[in-house]
């Protein structure tokens, strides 16, 4: 009887080691792709102008032409427009050039200031096209604005200074042809002691 006992718990201990040597190993997960998704992600930053216009055009070739500027505008023979359409073309005619090319200078008539101060009043606009016109035409001429005031050359320069500051933000003539001076004036003349004067320059 003890024998038959120890046989049935040879062959259960037999069997339960088959099972556990041919048990099927669980699926592994599958490894991660590496990309994360997250519901917070930030939408792409939209395309600045500069990078739009790029789009579509490769290295060296010629900007369009809506994108070229008045300095780049065809005047008929191959070169650059010398004169802004904007700008009076009859200039040579007006007494401030005139006087410009018969004499070397010319004093301004229409530059008006508030009293102590180098700000130019809104009515100082009707000689500044001309001259900003003849700039244009003379590109390569340098010009002295001077400015005169009544003992107070500080102030007279930077009455130069604004005056020079306007044709350039206004009319987009170049900085390099213009240069400012201040002297006092001590004449009794008050509207002399005030002037403003456009002298061609020697070099």
């Amino acid at each position: 009887m003890m024998l038959f006992i120890g046989l049935v718990a040879a062959v259960l201990f037999i069997v339960t080691l088959c099972l556990l040597a041919f048990r099927p190993e669980p699926a592994k997960p599958p490894p991660p792709s590496g990309k994360k998704t997250t519901s917070s992600a930030r939408p792409p930053r939209p395309a600045s102008p500069a990078s739009a216009q790029a789009v579509g055009r490769a290295p060296g070739d010629p900007a369009p032409e809506d994108a070229k500027g008045p300095e780049d505008a065809d005047r008929g023979d191959g070169g650059p427009e010398r004169l802004r359409p904007d700008l009076p073309a009859d200039f040579r005619s007006h007494d401030l050039v005139r006087h410009l090319d018969e004499r070397g200078y010319a004093t301004f008539k229409d530059l008006f200031f508030h009293p102590g101060s180098p700000r130019l009043r809104e009515e100082s606009t009707g000689e500044l096209p001309v001259i900003a016109a003849l700039l244009f035409d003379e590109s390569e001429s340098l010009f002295d604005i001077e400015g005169s005031s009544n003992g107070n050359a500080f102030l007279a320069k930077h009455r130069a200074e604004a005056v020079i500051e306007q044709l350039v933000a206004v009319y987009g003539v170049d900085r390099r042809q213009l240069r400012s001076r201040g002297r006092a004036a001590g004449t009794s003349n008050i509207a002399r002691n005030r002037r403003v004067q456009i002298i061609r320059a020697e070099g």
